[in-house]
This record gives C-alpha cells, structure tokens and sequence, in this order.
C-alpha cells in the first residue's frame, strides 16, 4: 500500500501547479519550487487559480489514496497573510491533516 508521505504530497502539489500552468500564459508559469509565493499579499495566483489549485490537489489526494482533505476551506488563512501561502506550507497541511 502506498503511503502519503512527504515526497508523495510535494509531487501531488507539484502535479497541481502543472495543471494551473496548462491554464497560465507561457510567461507567468509557477517555477516547481516549495519556497514560491502562490497566494498572500505577493502570491502568484489570483482567487480562481488559488481554487483550481486546491481543488486539483484534493482530488488528487482522494483518487490516489482514498483520503479527503479540505485543502480550500482552509487556505483562507493563508490568504490573508497568517499563514505561509508556499507549497511546502501546503505539503506540511496535507500531512498534518491526513496524520491520526
């Protein structure tokens, strides 16, 4: 059985931001890195990428491991600068919230 670790999650997340970047202009692409600012005061993504990417991630998660997580619901603090708004931040989240 596959286990959700922490190179499993930073692939799931990286996986996402591809599918945001086939919907981006060539130039604004997200660079695959886990200390990038996707959303907060200076994020890269607008509201409806911030949602597709979660979205994306979720149901990765779900499909591959049969694990819901409420990633949207809770990148709200992130949007308003309390929380870091970077993929390692959400790689920490997912691992967090699938942990017993």
């Amino acid at each position: 059985m596959m286990v959700l670790d922490r190179e499993m999650a930073t692939e799931l997340v990286f996986q996402a931001m591809d599918a945001v970047n086939e919907l981006r202009d060539p130039a604004n692409q997200l660079p695959k890195s886990l200390d990038v600012e996707l959303f907060g005061q200076d994020g890269m993504l607008d509201s409806l990428a911030m949602t597709t990417l979660a979205l994306s991630i979720e149901r990765n998660i779900e499909n591959r491991f049969g694990i819901e997580v409420d990633l949207l619901g809770n990148l709200v603090t992130a949007i308003d600068g309390t929380a870091p708004g970077t993929p390692a931040a959400i790689v920490d989240f997912i691992l967090d919230s699938v942990r017993p």
